[in-house]
């Protein structure tokens, strides 16, 4: 399999994953049952950002790294990085966007909005994380 095939399947399997992570624990959190606090909704985003981010680089990259070898150590560091940016800038600026909301949001809006943000963030940072393991097996 080439670089490129499998940076698309891991970002894609990332991608889906992070997805349905973000809709259950939207349901866990906030249930279906009536609209979320504007508030709530918005800090929910910090937290998510970071387990998204987290999980989309390191469990892809760890797998990754048993194909092409390296150290897990830079892979673990690379991906809390990757976490804690996310978290700060990603995470932040939607909190930031949705706390200027007046309305509570139906469960139907804030499960899309989630699921977006999820599967968008998932496929910003997989590819990143896998092209960083990748570049690192053809350095000495």
């Amino acid at each position: 399999m080439t670089d490129a095939a499998l940076i698309r399947r891991e970002t894609a399997i990332s991608v889906a994953i992070n997805i349905g992570l973000s809709i259950a624990f939207y349901v866990a959190l906030f249930g279906l049952a009536v609209p979320a606090a504007p508030l709530a909704l918005a800090r929910d985003f910090v937290p998510q950002a970071f387990m998204v981010t987290l999980m989309g680089t390191l469990v892809p990259g760890l797998l990754t790294r048993r194909k092409v070898g390296g150290p897990a150590t830079a892979i673990v560091a690379r991906a809390i990085g990757y976490a804690l940016a996310a978290a700060v800038l990603a995470g932040g600026g939607a909190m930031l966007l949705l706390a200027q909301a007046a309305a509570p949001v139906t469960p139907a809006a804030a499960l899309t909005v989630k699921a977006a943000f999820g599967g968008a963030l998932a496929a910003l940072v997989t590819p990143a994380a896998l092209r960083a393991v990748l570049t690192r097996r053809t350095q000495p």
